[in-house]
């Protein structure tokens, strides 16, 4: 039962922010799967971005212009299309965060 809740919980954290920004912003291919590659292209490219550089801000910088390319690539949108996608996903996921941790369902430490 823990296995299932964990893995509703990194769908929710990680490929719903994604569909939603990718539906709300007009990306061709919005389906699950797609955005479960990009979720997963996405870490990829985070890895990508602190193996170039030692600063954290401009790996994460980084990391967002390699998943923004990613995102073209994968969900056809243009690449600044990409960019508000790859953005307002990652404050989807902070919304969701805090929600959870309001409900008592995880922690923010």
């Amino acid at each position: 039962m823990e296995i299932l809740v964990f893995f509703v919980v990194i769908v929710l954290l990680t490929v719903f922010p994604v569909m939603v920004a990718a539906k709300i912003l007009g990306a061709e291919n919005s389906s699950f799967f797609s955005c479960l590659l990009v979720v997963i292209a996405s870490v990829v490219a985070n890895k990508v971005g602190i193996a170039l550089v030692d600063n954290q801000l401009l790996a994460n910088i980084i990391a967002i212009a390699f998943t923004a390319l990613c995102i073209t690539m994968i969900l056809g949108a243009k690449y600044f299309q990409s960019l508000l996608i790859s953005l307002l996903s990652i404050g989807l996921q902070f919304v969701i965060v805090l929600v959870l941790a309001t409900i008592g369902f995880a922690t923010l430490r």
